[in-house]
């Protein structure tokens, strides 16, 4: 008897190959096998008449699995970085001439069932199928992107908009402070110049910022409070008014 190792039951028999694969411990482990690969098989077979697109992603959509007739890793998914369609390569690969044949050797050295031979393949015509079907999921997913971008927009639109008008509210509130309290100050300035005598502007009892700011103001009457307001708050502090008309102390 020539000797003859099994894949299946990953050991080697003394008894031949044709006398092992009719064996009720490896046609049973054969089933088994068969019945799992037909769950991943059934997956990707649903796709045919409605394919799947999806945004990529590496930990989901870069995922290998193992064809039994083939003996190799086969990708899953085919992606271009962006988008995936889902179980395009395992479909591509199963409408392989060489998975073809290969599923014809593995069927014929094993003795497997006939009846399940063409389900782990795919037809020209189931082929044919499932090229429309991804045609149609990738036009309804560029819609449905199109509508998804246009959506984020407008929130990102509405958002610029609302912090806008905080920001416009809070910059309001602070000038009419700002206003205010220039306006109050400017007042007690104006008390204190028209209860000041000549001797504490000779002497420098007050600050010469103070002393000609309230003079141009108080003895030119074309100098209004509005004039004085706008002038500080272009300066943005309490600085000396440069006058050319100013003639000193």
């Amino acid at each position: 008897m020539a000797v003859y190792h099994c894949k299946i039951c990953q050991r080697t028999v003394f008894s031949g190959r044709r006398k092992h694969v009719y064996e009720k411990g490896h046609r049973e482990r054969l089933a088994a096998l068969l019945k799992a690969f037909g769950v991943k098989v059934a997956a990707a077979r649903k796709m045919i008449k409605v394919a799947s697109v999806a945004k990529f992603d590496a930990q989901e959509h870069e995922k290998m699995f193992w064809c039994h007739c083939c003996e190799e890793e086969v990708r899953t998914h085919t992606s271009d970085g962006g988008i995936t369609v889902l179980y395009g390569s395992f479909l591509e690969h199963m409408f392989s001439p060489a998975h073809r044949k290969a599923v014809n050797k593995f069927w014929w050295t094993q003795q497997a069932d006939v009846k399940l031979k063409p389900q782990f393949m795919l037809s020209p015509e189931e082929y044919e199928r499932y090229k429309s079907s991804v045609i149609k999921a990738l036009e309804n997913y560029e819609e449905k992107e199109d509508v998804y971008i246009k959506e984020v927009a407008a929130q990102i639109r509405e958002v610029e908009q609302s912090r806008l008008e905080i920001l416009q509210s809070v910059l309001e509130v602070c000038l009419q402070r700002s206003t205010e309290h220039l306006y109050h100050t400017i007042m007690k300035m104006r008390k204190v110049l028209s209860g000041a005598t000549k001797s504490q502007f000779s002497t420098g009892t007050y600050p010469i910022w103070i002393r000609k700011s309230l003079v141009l103001v108080t003895c030119n009457p074309q100098y209004t409070m509005e004039y004085l307001l706008s002038r500080l708050l272009v300066n943005r502090c309490y600085t000396p008014l440069d006058d050319t008309r100013w003639t000193g102390d």
